[in-house]
């Protein structure tokens, strides 16, 4: 994601519900102290752009 440059009315904007800082200094990004990559979608934003839902049983 980094590698692209989204148009700011990209529905990916929207999905991470805080957006990853980059140090402006040096142009990197911190490594999270918490497990899992540091990111919280935003599933009501998710939600906006299903197409279908699969139900596995």
């Amino acid at each position: 994601m980094f590698e692209l440059h989204h148009p700011h009315e990209c529905p990916a904007w929207g999905l991470a519900k805080k957006r990853i800082e980059v140090d402006k200094s040096d142009g990197l990004i911190p490594v999270p102290t918490a497990p899992g990559l540091g990111i919280e979608i935003n599933l009501a934003e998710l939600e906006k752009h299903r197409i279908a839902k699969i139900e596995i049983a």
